[in-house]
């Protein structure tokens, strides 16, 4: 089509551009007397659009000023045409082609983009071809969305096309799984677009569909280093073009108003505004993993127990035991040559780890472990390995070094130097993508890892992890110990809070030595020499201390199954020598092969085994004057892990009046069971009926008509489970406690008789306990 021919009645001046689907150009309307641009849409193909009448309804509806509106349609030569207002300049791609715009003028131009979105989207018109080469950019500035050819109606009917319609650069994700078109298809562009407005270049490389298409399902865009943007912009465009329809925003009428707040922002707001929202954001894209929840619930239950003034036993214990698989592996740690200071006795229960360990300690290698357990069969399983070795080996030399530097702080210089580093574990979790793209970038440019986080992520990884340890609880002492040292010698610390920081600190930088190529004695010189004056750390101490917890590290790997000898960090510390264990302490914590049977029993769940090792657990803390209580929580444990019920309470009679009350328990909901389990030592209810038999009673169906009239109004209004058990445990005739276990199935507690003869042995520990303690 050259000058001088015409479409029509329209005449041809000159072509103003062309696509894979057609040619426009400028034209006359000799009629109306104007300039109109008409689009020729070339032969059909497959997977185009087949009836450009539908497509002009669609756009003829459409009226804004943003908006290049439709005048009239045809078809000459076989080929169908439309014409539309003139605009005269330019279009974005020339706009960008001069280089990167000013962050306010890229957010004004798309936020005339996105009312054009919002009007065509609530007229049930889906853009689906939105890129820089379908904006104009009008004479006034002012920019003008073209080309609504191959719109689709939100209302149509889903997978009428078989190929993918639509420019694959600027392709949503979800769209090329399952070609589902919605207004967050256009936003996803409209992100795409702000990103190569701000940044100056493409935001897909590929040169072919197909890689531009897996460039967009599996790369994180990421900002050159020469653009500063502020956070808040960082965090529009992460979340407009977030690969997850459900963390981006929801129409493009959030994403306008989200560029107003920042072109308008509040009087006085806060300078971290930004990095507050894009931590939001993160938190989000992590919720929505599956795993994430659950991890962030169990770890929030535990510090919220640390946090208490009170360091509760039973109820970390509980924590702990709701998780059968975290159970064993807590036993199988505690009982390794890693913590000598037990002299060769082994542990069988949780409850007793606590109080030979001390709660920090197991609090400490729970939360650990927790971290591990959400590894799973992920792709990037084995890195994420490395990662947790790496946490934990700076975990066990900053409890090596506490207990050297800081006294009687160790567990809490363990848990602090864990999570020095979280925001770069929580990112090899769960910002895949963006870690490797975050290490490449530290390799490639010699930026530090926060530096690179800041661009890719739009927040450091100090940031991150600070943000989401606050969100689970941990109190300030582990936050301020996650803030990263400036370069030089530290000052001397002036609180324990400090302290705790530096040896956070000297541990992260410890492990980063490990982890790298650097010479390592050379480089653990200088980092004794940088901790000299404000810990008073020898080069000495520093290196007892790596090989102390490279032991550890050892123990750890070999409980968790993990082959430490293959990983990077091991094969780096392989020539660490590791302290010889005495003789002794190595022959006291070998198992013989029947412990070794044992103890396989008992973390395959086996009743019996669990049984007799709590009996052997509750002989050993007789001997040992073990005070009541924490006996009593040895034994309700262990009726609880071998019984297979819901909860377990241990009832413990009142000194003062004559009632039975529940103290502590094991199970779901006994924390509020507890404050409402109680009775009085009268009367003749079933439990006072069990009490005066001091007979051990099974009720297997607690509805049958001749239990039921038996049991007490208070326990039909609390509790009314479908089956129980009860063990009294009474002194010289007299009740003095009762143990008490249901399940809310009916039938489910089920004791054979070799298990009934051991619970009798362990109810019979129970009372003499109690008869000692009086």
């Amino acid at each position: 089509m050259t000058m001088g021919q015409t479409i029509g009645k329209f005449e041809v001046r000159r072509l103003l551009g062309q696509g894979a689907q057609s040619r426009v150009y400028l034209a006359w309307d000799p009629d109306l007397q104007r300039e109109v641009a008409i689009k020729r849409l070339l032969p059909q193909r497959t997977g185009l659009p087949a009836a450009p009448q539908a497509e002009a309804r669609n756009v003829s509806r459409l009226r804004h000023p943003n908006i290049v509106p439709i005048f009239d349609m045809g078809e000459q030569d076989g080929q169908a045409h439309l014409v539309f207002e003139y605009v005269a300049g330019q279009t974005l791609q020339q706009l960008m082609a001069k280089g990167a715009l000013a962050p306010a003028r890229a957010a004004e131009l798309m936020v005339g983009v996105l009312e054009a979105l919002e009007q065509a989207h609530a007229q049930g018109v889906i853009h689906r071809d939105l890129k820089p080469s379908n904006i104009l950019v009008d004479a006034g500035g002012q920019p003008r969305v073209m080309d609504f050819g191959i719109a689709s109606r939100v209302a149509a009917p889903q997978g009428v096309e078989e190929g993918l319609v639509g420019s694959p650069a600027y392709m949503a994700p979800e769209y090329v799984r399952t070609r589902d078109a919605g207004p967050q298809y256009d936003v996803f562009a409209a992100g795409l677009i702000l990103f190569e407005m701000l940044s100056g270049r493409r935001a897909v490389q590929g040169e072919h569909a197909l890689q531009a298409i897996h460039q967009l399902a599996n790369m994180p865009l990421v900002f050159p280093a020469e653009v500063a943007l502020d956070g808040r912009l960082q965090d529009i465009v992460a979340k407009a073009t977030a690969k997850e329809p459900e963390l981006r925003y929801a129409s493009a009428q959030q994403m306008r108003e989200a560029l107003q707040a920042y072109l308008r922002p509040a009087v006085n707001a806060a300078g971290d505004g930004g990095r507050q929202s894009t931590l939001e954001f993160l938190l989000r894209r992590m919720k929505v993993k599956s795993d994430f929840p659950a991890m962030s619930t169990a770890i929030n239950a535990i510090q919220r127990l640390a946090a208490s003034e009170k360091a509760d036993i039973q109820k970390l214990s509980n924590a702990i035991l709701k998780d059968f698989a975290l159970t064993n592996k807590i036993l199988r740690l505690v009982n390794s040559a890693y913590y000598p200071k037990l002299s060769g006795e082994r542990i069988r229960t949780v409850s007793r780890a606590i109080v030979m360990l001390g709660f920090d300690a197991v609090r400490g290698i729970a939360i650990s472990l927790m971290l591990f357990e959400h590894i799973g069969d992920r792709k990037q399983a084995g890195v994420l390995r490395e990662e947790f070795l790496r946490s934990n080996l700076g975990g066990m030399l900053g409890r090596e070094l506490g207990a050297k530097l800081l006294p009687g702080h160790g567990e809490e210089a363990f848990i602090c130097a864990l999570f020095h580093d979280l925001g770069r574990l929580l990112a090899h979790y769960y910002f895949w993508e963006e870690a490797e793209t975050i290490a490449r970038l530290v390799a490639a440019e010699g930026c530090t890892q926060d530096e690179a986080a800041l661009r890719v992520l739009g927040i450091s990884y100090q940031d991150l992890g600070v943000g989401v340890a606050r969100s689970w609880g941990f109190p300030e002492p582990i936050v301020h110990s996650m803030r990263r040292l400036p370069p030089g010698k530290p000052p001397v610390a002036r609180s324990q809070d400090e302290q705790l920081r530096l040896l956070s600190a000297c541990a992260g930088e410890a492990c980063a030595i490990l982890d790298s190529g650097a010479d390592r004695s050379t480089a653990m010189a200088a980092l004794a020499a940088r901790f000299r004056d404000s810990l008073g750390l020898g080069e000495r101490q520093l290196n007892d201390a790596i090989k102390q917890a490279a032991l550890g590290l050892a123990e750890l790997s070999g409980t968790l199954g993990i082959d430490l000898a293959r990983s990077r960090l091991g094969q780096k510390l392989s020539d660490t020598p590791v302290p010889e264990t005495p003789a002794a302490h190595v022959a006291s914590c070998e198992l013989r092969v029947d412990d070794a049977a044992a103890a396989e029993l008992v973390e395959s769940g086996n009743a019996e085994a669990i049984l007799a090792a709590g009996i052997q657990e509750v002989s050993k803390a007789l001997l040992d004057d073990l005070p009541l209580t924490e006996l009593l929580q040895i034994v309700t444990e262990t009726v609880y892990r071998s019984t297979r019920v819901n909860r377990v309470l241990m009832c413990l009679r009142d000194e003062r009046k004559p009632l039975m009350r529940a103290r502590f328990g094991f199970g779901n909901g006994c924390d509020e069971l507890v404050k409402q389990f109680e009775f009085p030592l009268a009367g003749s209810d079933l439990f006072n009926l069990i009490l005066g038999k001091d007979s051990d009673v099974l009720i297997r169906d607690a509805g049958d008509a001749k239990v039921r009239a038996r049991l007490p109004p208070w326990y039909l209004s609390r509790v009314d489970a479908p089956t129980f058990l009860v063990f009294p445990l009474n002194v010289r005739g007299t009740p003095a406690a009762m143990i008490y276990a249901d399940s809310d199935k009916p039938g489910a507690i089920s004791v054979s008789d070799k298990e009934l003869s051991l619970l009798h042995t362990l109810r019979n520990q129970a009372v003499l306990a109690i008869r000692q303690a009086r």
